[in-house]
């Protein structure tokens, strides 16, 4: 419950940010018209079973047991009939001007048995999900399009609010280092609407977070990149 107030308090002082049109960036990019109408889904409500509880890894079977976790949560439900899973133990390196940390974690990649592929790096202390690349897509065609956003729309907000819970669920912490947020719009494509967030931490790194909202509400990826 202590957890649900944190990401609820960062979640409004976005809200707030944004208001005063200081937190949230506008993007860069100018808007293409849409070539096709694609809707989006109304933005569930966080609930706990959204996302596994986070434990310490010691071993790469628990590595794997938690992947398997994550991808049968209702953001994925994901078929792991006969999906296969390596793992590889890794070191995280996070520098800032007067530090560099260092912490171990462990990458799962998977295949699953219709040929998508997925990579999950977390931490060994908490399993903390550090970097997701969910079950990727078929190719999709070039013949994508922006649609701009107003953020103003009830519905944008709930999905900013939203993205923070999850990423606090993923990686506790990490929304109270971001800076800034950038939202790029929405992509349309193949009858797919997903939109892209990118979180300011400093500058060198952000945390990007991608969230198909039609014709389902799934988690494409989320992790902590440079620049």
């Amino acid at each position: 419950m202590k957890k649900q107030w944190i990401c609820l308090l960062l979640a409004a002082a976005l809200l707030c940010g944004l208001a005063g049109g200081v937190w949230a960036e506008a993007a860069e990019e100018t808007a293409a018209p849409a070539t096709a109408e694609i809707g989006r889904l109304k933005i569930p409500e966080w609930t706990d079973d959204l996302w596994p509880a986070l434990r310490p890894i010691a071993n790469e079977q628990e590595a794997v047991a938690y992947v398997r976790e994550i991808l049968s949560s209702p953001l994925f439900e994901a078929d792991l009939t006969n999906a296969e899973f390596t793992t590889e133990w890794i070191d995280f390196e996070e520098a800032s001007e007067h530090y560099v940390q260092h912490r171990s974690g462990i990458r799962v990649q998977g295949t699953l048995a219709d040929g998508r592929t997925l990579s999950v790096s977390m931490y060994a202390d908490h399993g903390g999900v550090r970097v997701l690349f969910g079950p990727d897509e078929k190719e999709w065609s070039d013949a994508w399009s922006f649609a701009p956003f107003d953020p103003e729309d009830p519905w944008r907000q709930e999905m900013w609010q939203f993205a923070l819970q999850l990423l606090e669920a993923m990686e506790p912490g990490v929304t109270g280092q971001f800076q800034s947020m950038r939202d790029s719009g929405d992509v349309l494509v193949d009858g797919v609407r997903f939109v892209q967030l990118q979180f300011i931490i400093n500058d060198d790194y952000s945390k990007v977070f991608r969230l198909q909202v039609y014709p389902e509400i799934r988690l494409m990826e989320a992790y902590t990149g440079v620049g």
